[in-house]
């Protein structure tokens, strides 16, 4: 990947999917993603790796951060916070780890994003400030949302009553787990 990115036709890469790869340790350090504007991490079970991407990609760049059923750690939830606070062109979040997390810890960080179209996320027990950043994101003209294994407890369910008449450009949604 780094002999790949570092080449001549590299630069022209913009998106970068990862899905279920085995990688040792020196095969993702320094990775050069400055110029990626996608990047997706799909079923991995190593959070260096995905933090490692993270820490490589660029945030002044991403409009797509998309990491689904992958290990995550403080670390990785920590990039991530950052990647959200710096990266203003995001049109697409979607992070849904694959073991129960709940990632609510990225919700006032997402509900600053002005350009989101996509949404997805897994929520765990959300409390009424939660409820608050979600409503924020969901009147974002959102026209698709994926909500993974959630809780649906009264606060996101007043989230969502809420936000629903509102949500003219919604054409799609996804719901996994017990609704």
């Amino acid at each position: 990947l780094t002999a790949l990115m570092g080449g001549e036709h590299g630069r022209n890469i913009r998106s970068i999917k990862i899905n279920d790869c085995k990688m040792g340790s020196d095969d993702y350090s320094d990775l050069p993603l400055k110029n990626i504007t996608a990047l997706e991490i799909y079923l991995n079970f190593d959070p260096q790796l995905v933090h490692c991407m993270l820490r490589s990609a660029s945030s002044d760049n991403l409009t797509g951060l998309k990491i689904t059923y992958c290990d995550l750690d403080t670390e990785c939830f920590n990039v991530i916070s950052t990647i959200l606070q710096l990266s203003v062109n995001l049109e697409q979040v979607a992070v849904v780890p694959r073991r129960s997390s709940s990632c609510a810890v990225l919700l006032p960080h997402v509900a600053r994003l002005q350009h989101l179209k996509r949404f997805e996320i897994r929520l765990k027990d959300i409390n009424e400030q939660d409820g608050d950043h979600l409503r924020t994101i969901l009147k974002r003209q959102l026209s698709q949302l994926g909500l993974h294994e959630c809780t649906f407890n009264a606060a996101l369910s007043s989230a969502l009553i809420d936000s629903f008449p509102e949500m003219h450009d919604l054409e799609e949604i996804t719901f996994t787990g017990d609704i």
